[in-house]
């Protein structure tokens, strides 16, 4: 399965793009920096909350994940 891992998923371009990967087939893994505001977007995609700036969580989340797409 194709696996893709949305970074800036909860800002405007990246909650914009999460509906139209999971329409072409991708399993949509959505990564957010903090926890989530009432305004988050309802879809189908697994949210993740990491520290893109820390190493070892980067690397836990993508060795959990293991995307085919970034």
């Amino acid at each position: 399965m194709k696996k893709v891992l949305v970074t800036g998923a909860s800002g405007f371009i990246g909650r914009h793009v999460l509906a139209p990967l999971a329409e072409r087939g991708y399993e949509v893994h959505a990564v957010r920096s903090r926890v989530p505001s009432n305004r988050d977007p309802e879809t189908s995609a697994r949210w993740h909350e990491c520290d893109l700036l820390d190493a070892v969580q980067t690397r836990t989340l993508v060795t959990g994940v293991r995307p085919t797409h970034l």
